[in-house]
């Protein structure tokens, strides 16, 4: 597992690899094992599973917010350990709390960080095929920006690892995720 400093001394970033287990299984809905892996992952960050917010996703098109808001009041609707169907769908987890470790289990699609240092404002995207047709993490730039006055300029951004596509993505000319 990697952790590091995220340019700023408060902000961590860590990315399980298959060592660590798996962090979503689509065959068993709420596997403990899993339960288990995230937990680990959070206690890389000195964070416990209560101040975990999972990314909750889907590939099926249907009416959801496009983006959701971690705060105090709502951070328990979020937790790695309430059944999956109990958590919110979003491609988007934004949050200006700290202590808060935000979950984004992936694959194949890429996982965006964004951190405005300014207004102390962290972003994850989930950079799926649909979400980077739809530009979604232009979108989630001007929500920071309409919602938090971030200056786009200043936000600052990791990429998660992500596999190579071999779907070309048809809003955008076509193009893949390169190797």
């Amino acid at each position: 597992m990697i952790v590091k400093h995220f340019y700023h001394d408060d902000v961590h970033l860590a990315i399980s690899d298959r060592a660590d287990g798996n962090m979503r299984s689509f065959s068993v809905q709420d596997d403990p094992i899993v339960l288990q892996n995230q937990q680990n992952l959070l206690n890389e960050l000195g964070l416990s599973i209560d101040q975990g917010a999972r990314l909750k996703v889907t590939y099926k098109r249907t009416d959801y917010d496009w983006v959701s808001v971690i705060s105090e009041s709502n951070l328990k609707e979020f937790c790695p350990k309430l059944p999956e169907d109990n958590i919110p769908i979003s491609d988007i987890l934004v949050t200006t709390l700290s202590d808060v470790g935000l979950i984004l289990p992936l694959a194949d699609c890429l996982g965006v960080v964004l951190f405005d240092p300014e207004h102390r404002v962290l972003a994850l995207v989930h950079g799926g095929r649909q979400t980077l047709e739809q530009r979604g993490i232009e979108k989630a730039v001007s929500y920071l920006k309409n919602n938090y006055h971030s200056d786009p300029a200043m936000i600052k951004a990791v990429l998660s690892p992500c596999a190579r596509s071999n779907y070309p993505l048809q809003n955008l000319d076509n193009k893949t995720i390169p190797e």
